[in-house]
């Protein structure tokens, strides 16, 4: 969790730094574009491990004001960059933003990777 979100703030930093907004034209600086990548990409892989261990994320994530905020951040990003949107991803961001309390859980929610022991 820690690297995923280092590169995160590394990225983020970078971004910001080069002024790139999410709904930009992708980047064509290579510094620029492997920063965008990483921010998407971790995200998204964040998304998927939050998901399939809620138990041990929450025991990190829940008590790291810090990468709240990093990854409301990312997840924004996501969002308004349109790169997972109408995928399979945007799913996985939409359910991991309602599994760490991003977002209000939907009354339907259900994390489909949550098992009896993670309660």
């Amino acid at each position: 969790f820690f690297l995923i979100l280092k590169v995160l703030e590394d990225s983020r930093q970078i971004l910001i730094s080069a002024n790139m907004q999410p709904d930009d034209p992708f980047p064509m600086d290579d510094k620029i574009k492997e920063a965008y990548s990483h921010v998407v990409e971790n995200t998204a892989f964040f998304g998927d491990v939050a998901l399939r261990f809620p138990r041990i994320v929450h025991h990190y994530y829940d008590r790291n004001e810090d990468w709240d905020g990093m990854l409301r951040w990312g997840l924004n990003f996501c969002n308004q960059s349109g790169v997972f949107t109408g995928g399979a991803h945007q799913h996985v961001l939409t359910l991991m933003s309602q599994e760490l309390g991003i977002t209000e859980k939907s009354p339907d929610f259900i994390n489909p990777y949550r098992t009896e022991r993670d309660d």
